[in-house]
């Protein structure tokens, strides 16, 4: 099924049934649980895939225990709170983080006590690939120039 969200970079496919620990609703077919291990876990992927999730992800790791208010996420993010909405649904729909109500105050937490390392992991092998590539660039700019540049390869290109 395809849900369309404003924001049309929010657009998703999310099949019923395919989040963790779940059993099939009424409406949902037990086939749906017998699709492969790395399509569901392509489509957790997909749930995280967008800065503004990830960064409320961080802060509410970095709120530890305690749940994270919804007020303090908009405050720290500065994004609309429609849009802050949806993000959030996003993430609790593909079972990341969870919610509580207490009044008119929605408060977030993780949905699994490996959420922190996840991002950790995430960060960590950014960081490993960023160093690496550092290192490639620099020892590239070591190498002795060639002759000719490239104006040679782009006169070339246009004829």
């Amino acid at each position: 099924m395809t849900r369309q969200i404003a924001d049309p970079a929010l657009t998703e496919t999310t099949t019923p049934g395919t989040q963790y620990g779940r059993t099939p609703t009424a409406s949902e077919s037990a086939d749906d649980f017998d699709r492969p291990l790395y399509e569901i876990k392509a489509n957790l992927f997909k749930g995280l895939a967008h800065p503004i999730r990830i960064r409320v992800l961080e802060i509410i790791v970095a709120g530890g225990d305690d749940p994270t208010p919804v007020s303090e996420l908009l405050r720290i993010t500065g994004t609309e709170p429609t849009l802050l909405s949806q993000h959030l649904a996003v993430l609790k729909r593909n079972n990341v983080v969870t919610s509580t109500r207490v009044g008119n105050a929605a408060y977030y937490r993780v949905a699994h006590p490996m959420i922190p390392e996840l991002l950790v992991i995430a960060r960590q092998f950014l960081a490993d690939s960023l160093g690496a590539s550092r290192d490639q660039l620099g020892a590239m700019k070591s190498l002795p120039p060639l002759s000719g540049g490239t104006s040679g390869l782009a006169t070339s290109r246009r004829r």
